[in-house]
Formats: C-alpha cells, sequence, structure tokens
C-alpha cells in the first residue's frame, strides 16, 4: 500500500493502514479444555464448616485423581480437571463418617459446586475394670505400707 508520487514515499499512509489492520485485529485466547469442583463441607448437625477436610475425586474411566484440603471457611476447589465424567468424589475428616458422591459430570469451562454433609462418627469405648480384694490384716504386711 505504499504509493510513490512523484518521488515522494507516502509513509503516512502506509503507517495508517498497518494501525489500522492491528487494531482490528482480535487477541486469540487458548480454548478451554478443562472444568472444575468446588464446594464446602460443613456438618450436619447445625451446618458448622469443617476445616482441614481431605476431598477427593476419582474420574472413575481413567482412574485420574485430584486432591485439596478445605481451607479455613470450609471451602475447597479443584481446579483443571478433566471434562465429562463420571467423577467419585469422596470427603474424610477425622471424627466423622466419610460421605461419597457417585456420577458427577464436568462441563468444559464450567465449575460444579457440591455440598458435603458430615455426620459425627460414633466412637464406643469399652472400659473393663479388674480388681482383687486383699484382706486388711496378713500376715505377709509388716509396718506401715
Amino acid at each position: 500500500m505504499v504509493k510513490r508520487n512523484g518521488g515522494k514515499v507516502r509513509w503516512t499512509t502506509a503507517v495508517v493502514a498497518a494501525l489500522c489492520v492491528l487494531g482490528l485485529a482480535t487477541t486469540a485466547f487458548g480454548q478451554e479444555t478443562t472444568g472444575g469442583l468446588t464446594g464446602r463441607v460443613v456438618m450436619k448437625t447445625d451446618g458448622s464448616l469443617l476445616p482441614g477436610a481431605l476431598v477427593e475425586a476419582i474420574h472413575v474411566p481413567t482412574g485420574t485423581r485430584y486432591a485439596a484440603t478445605t481451607q479455613e471457611n470450609g471451602r475447597f476447589n479443584i481446579l483443571n480437571v478433566r471434562v465429562g465424567g463420571p467423577y467419585t468424589v469422596t470427603t474424610t475428616i477425622a471424627g466423622f463418617k466419610p460421605e461419597k458422591i457417585e456420577g458427577i459430570t464436568v462441563l468444559l469451562g464450567a465449575v460444579r459446586d457440591l455440598v458435603f454433609e458430615l455426620e459425627l462418627e460414633a466412637v464406643y469405648e469399652t472400659v473393663e475394670v479388674t480388681a482383687e480384694a486383699m484382706p486388711l490384716i496378713s500376715p505377709d504386711r509388716m509396718g506401715s505400707a
């Protein structure tokens, strides 16, 4: 687009044309190829948050595992997981029954929100006490003992 007019180069026209082409060009973004899982873990009885719970997602067809730990606000984020499913998502924390959600599907570019409500695990403890009676007066004992 550079024109010569009587030996003069019209650089102005070339520069304006280049700027127009660059101004109209859009930035190409990479295609998204993953999705995500997010959510929270709470106590079933009162809805209180459970920080430190382990959340594990398994992509059933491939066995690929993804894991996260809940933050102090009881929330977890597992990003960049395979699209599709099904996923089996399990959460565990000491003192609570584990909870599992099966058949989760992750859509392209979407984040699936999950809520786990954990119940306290029943703790049973047996204490066995065995006692042996000793007589008050014994020939084996002498003095204060």
